[in-house]
């Protein structure tokens, strides 16, 4: 029998909680979030210090965040806004909004692949696309169709693949980030896993 696991800490973040992401050099958490209600509003991501386990800095992203990814190797964090169709990109040295980026219709998740300068973003939409962003200029430099309302996504970086799970469909779709072809893997039902 393994070691006995217990919670360490509490820590009380304002509003509806979305998606969180880990830089483990910089002892740094991003959390999105917003209102409690369902009505869009602009949101927030929560910067919490690992070490303390207290917020020390909330930044101002676009209405209904949603997923967030670090990039530790350039220091920068990417918050899917879902109402807005964009993506804002964070400076975690000064915890600004250093860009905006516009990708496709009701984004949801990000994934990024650092070694290769990429960040993917899933757009929710009935016949679904992920947005391919080059996290070197900031800029869209290819949108991939895959299945029906894709939702979350991980990224290998060991084999440069992002697996997409399709909400809708039961299909997990398989991209490759150097020729953008896609593979689809038939798993059936309706995905309903956060993957990470």
């Amino acid at each position: 029998m393994g070691p006995s696991l217990r919670v360490t800490a509490t820590i009380t973040i304002q509003g509806r909680i979305v998606d969180l992401a880990l830089d483990g050099p910089g002892h740094t958490a991003y959390v999105t979030g917003g209102s409690d209600n369902t009505v869009p509003v602009d949101g927030t991501v929560s910067v919490i210090d690992t070490r303390s386990n207290t917020v020390t800095d909330t930044i101002a992203v676009g209405k209904s965040p949603m997923g967030v990814a670090v990039d530790g190797s350039t220091h920068t964090a990417y918050v899917v806004n879902s109402e807005d169709g964009t993506v804002s990109v964070i400076d975690t040295r000064s915890n600004t909004v250093i860009d905006t980026i516009a990708v496709g219709e009701t984004p949801s998740y990000v994934a990024v692949d650092e070694s290769i300068h990429t960040a993917y973003v899933t757009n929710s939409v009935e016949n679904g696309t992920v947005s391919v962003i080059d996290t070197r200029s900031n800029k869209v430099s290819d949108t991939i169709l895959v299945g029906i309302r894709p939702g979350a996504i991980a990224v290998d970086g060991s084999a440069h693949t992002a697996y997409v799970a399709n909400s809708s469909d039961g299909t997990v779709s398989v991209v490759n980030p150097q020729t953008h072809k896609v593979a689809t893997i038939h798993v059936g039902g309706t995905l309903r896993v956060r993957m990470s």
